[in-house]
């Protein structure tokens, strides 16, 4: 079987990152929007990250290990400057990019074919766009994509100093996503 052609590679991205775009653009109705962008707020308002819960009047010296502070003030800043409709751009952007990683990983350890390689991770992405919300778990999951990717990447290096450099990319990726979401 001949190596598909750049291009085709290129149609299923596009395939993948429309339709997973398209389930990206509803309404944002999640309960807990609100709450972050009152976390993100009262960051930028102290100008570090609390150490106890200053948004719970009945409980303010609560401790507070608020991990996912990074969202909470981009979706904070974006809200003030775009409203809550840029905070919808950058989740999808970030989803899109989650499943464009997905489509890689996809593509480079089971199937050669571009056709069923977007059909998978469509499927894989339909099924899970009721998860599509304005949270720092967007995060999370791009990172846990980006981990499996460089997993894969180790999977198939035959150099073992390449293959250490993937899995420290992948033991990077999840340091910095333990500041973003959990």
């Amino acid at each position: 079987m001949d190596a598909p052609k750049p291009w085709t590679s290129w149609l299923g991205g596009l395939a993948v990152a429309v339709t997973v775009g398209a389930l990206c653009f509803c309404k944002a109705q999640d309960p807990d929007l609100g709450f972050h962008f009152a976390t993100g707020r009262a960051v930028l308002a102290l100008g570090k990250v609390p150490g106890t819960n200053v948004l719970s009047y009945t409980h303010p010296d609560h401790p507070w290990l608020l991990h996912q502070w990074a969202p909470a003030v981009l979706f904070e800043l974006v809200r003030r400057r775009f409203s809550v409709e840029g905070v919808t751009v950058v989740k999808a952007v970030v989803v899109v990019a989650t499943w464009l990683v997905s489509f890689v990983t996809v593509r480079r350890l089971f199937s050669r074919s571009v056709a069923l390689g977007a059909t998978l991770v469509v499927a894989g992405a339909t099924a899970a766009s009721f998860r599509f919300v304005e949270r720092p778990l967007i995060f999370s999951n791009l990172a846990l994509a980006l981990v499996g990717l460089a997993i894969a990447a180790v999977l198939q290096e035959p150099d073992a100093r390449r293959r250490r450099r993937h899995l420290a990319g992948a033991v990077a990726v999840t340091v910095v996503a333990s500041h973003l979401h959990a």
